[in-house]
């Protein structure tokens, strides 16, 4: 048996520490390996809801009334909506 005390443990990384388990963070990862997802497809893939996704959307997109980072844009294509980096988004990635 071990003397050590759980509450030294050091958290698993996820949503609750704001390390790279975050919505965002994975959300630019999954873009940076397959760009032009689906906003359906990503918030599937993210396992998050659409409003959780469009909320992602307006804090890493480009529109100045939410202080957008632009890192991700949105296309239609039809009737469908899809994801892509943003130069500035590319860049990111690519530095990581």
């Amino acid at each position: 048996m071990s003397d050590a005390d759980p509450t030294d443990a050091t958290p698993a990384p996820g949503p609750a520490t704001g390390r790279p388990d975050e919505p965002g963070l994975r959300l630019l990862r999954l873009l940076a390996e397959e760009d032009g997802q689906s906003i359906h497809r990503a918030a599937r893939r993210l396992e998050i809801g659409l409003s959780e996704l469009q909320r992602l959307l307006s804090a890493l997109g480009s529109d100045p009334r939410f202080d957008g980072l632009d890192l991700v844009t949105t296309s239609r294509d039809g009737e469908r909506l899809t994801l892509w980096l943003t130069e500035k988004g590319k860049r990111l990635c690519a530095n990581r």
